[in-house]
């Protein structure tokens, strides 16, 4: 269970630097989350801030 949170908060992290930096090659880790492209940028920044306070608490 560790495992896939960490991979969730890993994949959601990627597509964050994704939005914010559209012209960087950012590699991506093979890790299976469902489809963000219907998604806002807030809506990702507000899931990553969220599952960053999940993890460390």
């Amino acid at each position: 269970m560790v495992y896939s949170v960490f991979g969730n908060f890993l994949a959601i992290l990627e597509e964050y630097e994704a939005r914010q930096s559209p012209h960087r090659n950012i590699r991506r880790y093979d890790i299976a989350i469902a489809d963000q492209s219907r998604k806002t940028d807030e809506d990702v920044s507000k899931k990553r801030s969220l599952e960053i306070k999940l993890i460390f608490e």
